[in-house]
């Protein structure tokens, strides 16, 4: 996987950082276009929310679930 091989950084064609939070959003697309949210370093990833995307947007409710998850990491 990109992500342990670079890290988290824009190299990497199917990630990017979610506007106005801590995290990024890694695209496995296919015919369930599921979406990972996760946050990290150069040594460390946290994957903190994993879901299908249905919609072009994404939905608010998976952004709130995943900033609480990180309050609970020692980050």
């Amino acid at each position: 996987m990109y992500v342990c091989e670079f890290g988290i950084s824009y190299r990497i064609p199917n990630i990017k950082k979610v506007a106005g939070t801590n995290f990024w959003e890694l695209r496995i697309l296919g015919k369930d276009n599921i979406r990972v949210f996760c946050i990290g370093n150069k040594r460390d990833v946290h994957i903190i929310q994993i879901f299908n995307k249905k919609k072009q947007k994404t939905p608010l409710n998976e952004i709130r679930t995943a900033e609480s998850r990180i309050h609970h990491l020692d980050f």
